[in-house]
């Protein structure tokens, strides 16, 4: 059984007690798998359901969508995916263009059968795909432009937390880099989620140096100088 909430897991219970054997789950298999919802923003099952059920079929969305400044405007978009990053849920959907929209933002969500203005005939997998692919985390990009290479030092005391894990296309690590402290490595990946890729590179604080873009350097220069200002109560 999996221990969770919403309209998924109401329908697993029933499909295993029609079949006569909840004893035997709950003996055999009980809250084997659990998702945890750590620090993950709410969300609707119900709107989880509309966008699944779209999205299976075909259909497209209407929804009211909450921007990081609180602002709301309607959204007609043709969904292409459901994704779980970081415990949450988002809608890869066509809305002028593949965007990938946080569920929790997501409010008054209903199926329509007319499609966008402008829409694409097709949109192929791959696009869907490259998305998921070249972003950081829920943050991408289907636009040339924003396709950078990131290059940062990496210390050995955050080396476990970024060994064998895959943080962009074209990932290179040099093991024993020139005009690094010994023991540090080069990590460098091309990302088009440089936005959400920064505060990941900030978290690390010291054990992690910000080489290029030249856009990455000035902004973590920025934050740690603005922190140091504010610990010393400037």
């Amino acid at each position: 059984t999996v221990a969770t909430h919403g309209l998924l897991a109401g329908a697993i219970a029933r499909l295993i007690d029609r079949a006569g054997v909840q004893d035997a789950a709950d003996l055999l298999a009980r809250h084997v798998l659990t998702v945890s919802r750590f620090g993950a923003a709410p969300c609707h099952a119900e709107d989880l359901a509309v966008c699944l059920a779209a999205t299976a079929v075909g259909e497209c969305l209407l929804f009211d969508y909450e921007n990081l400044q609180g602002k709301r405007r309607r959204i007609h978009a043709i969904p292409q995916r459901c994704v779980i990053i970081k415990g949450e849920w988002y809608v890869i959907a066509w809305a002028g263009g593949l965007r990938n929209f946080r569920l929790s933002r997501i409010a008054n969500v209903t199926r329509t059968k007319d499609t966008p203005e402008g829409a694409p005939a097709h949109i192929p997998t791959h696009e869907v795909d490259a998305l998921l692919e070249s972003g950081f985390y829920a943050t991408g990009s289907t636009k040339p432009k924003d396709r950078v290479r990131v290059q940062l030092g990496i210390a050995p005391q955050a080396w476990p937390h970024i060994r064998d894990r895959r943080w962009g296309d074209n990932q290179t690590i040099e093991e024993e880099p020139k005009g690094l402290p010994e023991g540090w490595r080069r990590l460098s990946f091309t990302t088009t989620g440089l936005a959400e890729c920064q505060h990941w590179v900030l978290a690390m604080g010291a054990n992690a140096r910000a080489e290029k873009p030249k856009a990455l350097v000035e902004w973590v220069c920025e934050q740690a100088q603005a922190m140091v200002e504010a610990c010393e109560g400037r």
